[in-house]
């Protein structure tokens, strides 16, 4: 059992932050049709700026990587995100890509 560092995945908060103060900046451009259009556009960069922000943010997130021997002799690997509490040599049960202690 080792614990890692992964990969934040998509920010929605920031996404939709970024998207409101893209949209909001754009309108303050142009006329018109072209408020319009630099609006939206705006809108679409502020979001993917804001998810991109979003994920960068407070640095990796950490997960559980454990190894188990199985009854037949094979080894299975699960990463998790919660510490499975479990330590070497314990039984486990493996349930929905998750480890459970017996």
């Amino acid at each position: 059992m080792r614990q890692i560092q992964t990969q934040k995945g998509s920010s929605p908060l920031g996404m939709v932050i970024g998207g409101i103060a893209g949209g909001v900046l754009g309108n303050q451009i142009g006329g018109g049709s072209g408020r319009t259009l630099a609006t939206v556009a705006g809108a679409v960069a502020g979001g993917a700026v804001g998810n991109e922000v979003g994920k960068n943010s407070g640095g990796p997130d950490v997960a559980w990587q454990v190894t188990i021997k199985l009854d037949d002799g094979r080894y299975a690997t699960v990463t998790q995100a919660a510490d499975p509490q479990v330590r070497v040599g314990d039984y486990v049960q493996i349930r929905n890509n998750l480890v459970y202690r017996l």
